[in-house]
């Protein structure tokens, strides 16, 4: 009798309390959107889910983390002429433009 019920008590043990992850983990953060170079110009239409400052000048697009990240990202539109998905998760080494992956350069800055 006792070894039936040694499954159930062991099933209840792993189990344990349900914790929510999501108020326990920080977000996972992104930058998305699309760029476009011509000819003439870059355009990047940008956004993030945190707070982060996007900024795009000439070739290069710029991110600063906001409250207590104190980290510049920066990385360079791809050459070629075109429409760019364009994808970063927060600390990584690589940015996404379609599939093409470019080197994001780390650095930090004062407040």
């Amino acid at each position: 009798m006792v070894m039936l019920f040694a499954p159930a008590l062991l099933a209840l043990s792993l189990t344990g309390p349900v914790l929510p992850v999501q108020s326990t983990m920080p977000p996972t953060c992104f930058v998305y959107g699309e760029v476009t170079r011509t000819d003439e110009r870059i355009h990047a239409e940008l956004s993030s889910n945190c707070p982060i400052d996007i900024e795009q000048r000439e070739q290069l697009i710029t991110m600063r983390g906001k409250r207590g990240q104190q980290r510049t990202l920066s990385v360079s539109v791809p050459q070629e002429r075109g429409t760019y998905q364009f994808v970063y998760r927060w600390g990584n080494s690589m940015a996404q433009f379609n599939d093409q992956a470019m080197q994001v350069a780390m650095g930090t800055h004062g407040r």
